[in-house]
């Protein structure tokens, strides 16, 4: 395990900072995927080269490259802190009909071509805001187990936005479906730590991605054995659980940081969905994995 306030790998996965890279004595700018895929996060125009072809990156862009590939990563001063390099193998993921539905996909390997390329601002924004303080949070807690988790469950974001950019609806079929259910799933997650601090109502996170709550609902449970309402109340109950066992701030102050009117409303709420209250989470710590 590589570990420190700039790159994370372990486990066949790795994100690093594009800057960091440039910098690191082993780095020869070129990377032979025999074994790995790789994602490309650019956040400002830059270029890189593909089986010799350079390819323009527009900003908050993110790159697909499949297995068997010869990426070249130019890495002048000007494209600074531009992005980030996420590469992992396929034995990362467990095998799964999902894991074929995703790494086989035309993601990876689109026909005549040897890169996929999508704008999405979206994307750039979850990496920047949710993907490394998540992991850094994990690793400094030493939560191993989670931080695999949540590695799978951030680059399985980014390959399901590339996807729903990508097909087409003259291509629709049950494999479609499915990976447009993955899709929606993904958003609600997304959207949910955007907003969980200020909404709990699944109608909310439904009227944001257009459809109705129920439906919603439906799809979380068959892709997550959840329904959209479960999903939201372990969300609140977890960052309630960190913010009292890693923090200092009074269970008043987290209650008002997570949404709660008073100290009351929350307590009830952990008391009844976390089976402790506030004072015995602070008092007895709790568990990750």
């Amino acid at each position: 395990m590589i570990c420190n306030i700039d790159r994370f790998s372990v486990n066949s996965f790795e994100i690093s900072p594009i800057d960091f890279i440039a910098e690191d004595s082993c780095f020869n700018k070129k990377l032979e995927l025999s074994d790995s895929f790789c994602i490309f996060i650019s956040k400002i125009e830059t270029n890189i080269e593909i089986n010799k072809r350079r390819h323009s990156i527009p900003a908050n862009s993110i790159v697909f490259v499949g297995i068997g590939n010869e990426v070249v990563i130019e890495t002048e001063t000007s494209i600074d802190k531009s992005g980030y390099l996420l590469t992992f193998k396929s034995s990362f993921y467990e095998d799964s009909a999902k894991k074929d539905l995703l790494l086989k996909s035309r993601l990876f390997y689109p026909k005549n071509q040897n890169v996929t390329i999508i704008q999405s601002k979206e994307g750039v924004e979850y990496v920047e805001k949710f993907m490394i303080n998540r992991l850094k949070l994990f690793l400094e807690n030493e939560k191993y187990s989670m931080y695999v988790a949540a590695a799978q469950s951030c680059t399985e974001f980014l390959i399901l936005e590339g996807l729903s950019k990508t097909i087409t609806d003259s291509e629709y079929s049950d494999e479609h479906n499915l990976l447009l259910q993955y899709d929606l799933t993904n958003k609600f997650l997304f959207l949910l730590e955007k907003h969980y601090k200020e909404r709990r109502d699944v109608s909310f996170y439904a009227e944001l991605l257009d459809v109705p709550a129920w439906k919603l609902s439906k799809i979380t449970e068959a892709i997550l054995q959840k329904q959209a309402k479960q999903i939201i109340v372990e969300k609140i109950v977890y960052e309630a659980q960190n913010l009292l066992t890693n923090s200092n701030n009074s269970v008043t102050n987290i209650a008002r940081i997570l949404g709660f009117s008073d100290r009351g409303n929350f307590t009830a709420f952990v008391k009844k969905h976390g089976k402790k209250n506030p004072t015995e989470y602070r008092k007895n710590g709790f568990s990750l994995t």
